[in-house]
């Protein structure tokens, strides 16, 4: 591929916008959804469970989120506008019946009072962190004593071989990530190494590893 189309790609992944935007979008929840499975079921949502995600994309996954139990609480956060509004547009009925809320934030501040959430959760958004101990730290202020937060990323020994990941990546091994959360008053409830076969942004068959861990608020 061209150094321009390599660079597009990079920028979309970490901001997903306008048409390109929901073309990427589209594709990542395809190829995201090994991951993105994996990270639900970490979670081992309860019935009644509200539950937040950082960084749903276009939400294709959401469905499974709400039907793992009964009455469960769906919260949405993005940076990205055209994100929020393809999400609301794949999942409209659980947004009228208010089963599932989609909200804006600036990657740094998290807009909910203090314990709130039973579950949260994110999929390949820690490489594009801003202030990654200040967000660790919202996380933890919004989630509930006892909750679990799972944090769902590629290896860095793996991103390292895309010819799209560049100077937008900030990849961290999982020493690096545990270290982060034990600084933000997580302890490391659970981690699991897995592996998938994808077809790559670039067109490849790839082999992806990649690290669910599963943190408890202290």
């Amino acid at each position: 591929m061209k150094e321009e189309e390599l660079i597009a790609i990079e920028k979309q992944l970490s901001f997903p916008e306008g048409d390109a935007g929901i073309e990427m979008a589209n594709m990542m929840n395809e190829t995201n959804y090994t991951m993105s499975k994996a990270c639900i079921e970490s979670l081992h949502i309860s019935e009644g469970n509200s539950v937040l995600e950082l960084g749903h994309g276009n939400g294709g996954h959401i469905h499974e989120i709400i039907h793992t139990q009964k009455n469960v609480q769906y919260s949405g956060l993005e940076i990205s506008s055209t994100m929020k509004e393809e999400a609301q547009k794949m999942n409209k009925e659980l947004a009228i019946t208010r089963t599932a809320a989609f909200y804006l934030y600036n990657g740094l501040e998290i807009p909910f009072e203090r314990e709130n959430f039973d579950k949260i959760m994110t999929v390949n958004t820690i490489y594009f962190w801003r202030e990654p101990l200040q967000l660790m730290n919202e996380i933890n202020r919004v989630l509930k004593s006892e909750g679990l937060f799972s944090v769902t990323y590629g290896k860095a020994s793996f991103l390292k071989t895309l010819p799209f990941v560049r100077n937008r990546f900030q990849l961290r091994s999982d020493e690096e990530v545990m270290d982060l959360a034990k600084r933000a008053g997580f302890s490391v409830h659970d981690i699991q190494h897995k592996s998938d076969v994808v077809k790559s942004k670039h067109g490849d068959i790839v082999e992806r590893a990649f690290t669910v861990l599963v943190l408890k608020k202290n």
